[in-house]
C-alpha cells in the first residue's frame, strides 16, 4: 500500500512542471502601418497567431485605441461614416491606436485613409452620394430633458429593443437614430444637431415611420424627410 502511494505521489509531482506552463500566451501583435495626423500620429497592429487578443477600446487625454475587425474599428470611432471592407480582411483582427489632442473628425480619417493606400496590402478609395433620409430634431429641449437618464445600479447604458420596439436608456439623441439606422427596415436616420452629453430613456414604436414619428414627438423630437450626402471609405 505504501509503495502504492509513492507511485501517486510521484505522477502528482511529474504532472505539476508541465501544468505550470500551460498558460494562455498572447498573439503577437505586428505593426502594419503607422504614420502622422494633424497634431500627432497613429499605428495599426494586426493580431497574429494562436493566443488571446485583446481587442477593447480605450480612451483618455489625447489618445483613443479601438479593436477588433478593420471594420468594427472603423465604424466604432466614425459611426456617421459607411465602410466597405474587402472579405479578405473579414475575420483578420487589428488594433487602432490614434495619439492627438485634435478632434476625431472626417479629417483624421481622410489622412489615415491615404497613409493606408501606400502600404501595398491595402488599396483605398472614398466616395460620396446623396441621399433621403431621416433626421431626428430637438423641437422641445424641456420635454426632452424630462426623460434624462440616471445610471442605476452602476449600469451607464442599457438595451432591451426587440423586433419593432426601441427601447433603450443611457443613450444620446445621436445614438438613437444611430440604433434606428442599424434597424434598416425604416432607412437611415440622422441628428440634425450637434451632439450633447445628456442622455436620455427612450420606449419607442418602431414598426413604422408613423408610429415612430407621433412617438418621438412625446419626447420633443420630431421626425422629417431630409437629404444627407453619405460618404463611403473602403479597402480592397
Amino acid at each position: 500500500m505504501r509503495h502504492l502511494s509513492y507511485f501517486f505521489a510521484f505522477l502528482f509531482l511529474s504532472y505539476l512542471p508541465s501544468f505550470s506552463q500551460t498558460q494562455v500566451a498572447s498573439s503577437k501583435k505586428v505593426l502594419v502601418a503607422s504614420g502622422t495626423i494633424k497634431q500627432g500620429n497613429f499605428e495599426l497592429h494586426r493580431f497574429e497567431g494562436d493566443g488571446e487578443r485583446n481587442t477593447s477600446s480605450a480612451s483618455g487625454p489625447g489618445f483613443v485605441s479601438a479593436g477588433g475587425t478593420l471594420s468594427d474599428i472603423f465604424t466604432e470611432l466614425w459611426p456617421e461614416v459607411e465602410f466597405k471592407i474587402s472579405r479578405k480582411f473579414g475575420e483578420e483582427l487589428y488594433t487602432l491606436r490614434i495619439n492627438s489632442m485634435a478632434p476625431l473628425d472626417q479629417s483624421v480619417l481622410d489622412q489615415i485613409w491615404k497613409q493606408l493606400d501606400q502600404r501595398p496590402e491595402f488599396v483605398t478609395s472614398q466616395t460620396s452620394q446623396n441621399t433621403t433620409g431621416n433626421c431626428l430634431q430637438i423641437s422641445s429641449q424641456a420635454q426632452l430633458d424630462k426623460s434624462l437618464y440616471t445610471p442605476k445600479n452602476g449600469v451607464l447604458k442599457k438595451n432591451e429593443s426587440s423586433k419593432s420596439r426601441i427601447i433603450l436608456e443611457g443613450y444620446t439623441v445621436e445614438e438613437l437614430a444611430e440604433k434606428l439606422s442599424q434597424e434598416k427596415r425604416l432607412g437611415r436616420f440622422f441628428f440634425e444637431q450637434a451632439n450633447s452629453a445628456k442622455v436620455f430613456s427612450f420606449s419607442l414604436d418602431a414598426s413604422s415611420l408613423d408610429t415612430l414619428r407621433e412617438g418621438l414627438k412625446s419626447y420633443g423630437v420630431i421626425l422629417q424627410s431630409c437629404n444627407r450626402t453619405i460618404f463611403t471609405y473602403e479597402i480592397k
